[in-house]
């Protein structure tokens, strides 16, 4: 994701990368205050972030319109 998405990410929105695999993966941001968090769609999985820069090292692609 390019700094200015990153800096827009907002409650709800919803992210992808592809994983080790080469499938996709789906996220919804679930808080971005003190840190990320993002809950897999479908799983249980919660990625929890201290920054920004940490978010960078994947192939992420904002879904919102």
């Amino acid at each position: 994701m390019s700094s200015d998405e990153l800096n827009n990410l907002r409650l709800g929105d919803y992210l992808k990368r592809v994983n080790s695999r080469g499938s996709d993966e789906y996220f919804m941001v679930t808080q971005v205050e003190e840190g990320y968090r993002l809950r897999q769609l479908g799983h249980e999985e919660v990625l929890d972030f201290d920054s920004m820069d940490m978010l960078e090292n994947f192939e992420w692609i904002n879904t919102r319109n």
